[in-house]
């Protein structure tokens, strides 16, 4: 973006333009631009690699990488249909990819901290819907997705168990 400014305007989610001029290559797109500005640029990049490794470890590298393309596909999806808001970035997706990673530590660990943390991810979930930010819908996506994986297809450990 740094070197075509002119990229932004290309590939960000564009309600308008994913609905009526089925440029609906912007599902995807939106979130390799980001909207942030170069500060937010960098946070989003780290906070991904960040999360990105734990879910690597927590759950492989093909459901990483799957939890990930459908918290992107599905942020986008939501945003455009529900809320027609335009924008770029990967926090929404991010944010999907770590809220699986709760849903998960609920079922398998089901501790009193795993559900206070779980009861926290709905609440901050709750509240952004009701200011009216998408991003309270792959908040609570992710948990409900990362809780009902782990129950049909649950994750192995390096010993098999």
């Amino acid at each position: 973006e740094l070197g075509w400014h002119g990229i932004y305007t290309a590939l960000y989610r564009a309600p308008d333009q994913i609905k009526f001029h089925h440029e609906y290559w912007r599902l995807l797109t939106g979130s390799i631009v980001q909207d942030g500005g170069l500060e937010g640029t960098i946070f989003n990049l780290v906070v991904l690699f960040v999360i990105a490794t734990l879910a690597v470890y927590a759950w492989g590298p093909g459901r990483a990488a799957c939890l990930f393309l459908a918290g992107v596909i599905g942020f986008n999806l939501t945003a455009t249909y529900a809320f027609a808001s335009p924008g770029g970035g990967n926090s929404a997706a991010t944010i999907f990819l770590a809220t699986t990673m709760a849903g998960l530590a609920l079922v398998r660990l089901r501790t009193v901290q795993t559900m206070a943390a779980a009861a926290a991810v709905v609440a901050a979930g709750v509240v952004l819907i009701a200011v009216n930010d998408a991003h309270g819908i792959p908040i609570l996506a992710g948990l409900a997705i990362g809780a009902g994986l782990t129950l049909v297809s649950p994750v192995r450990d390096a010993a098999g168990r």
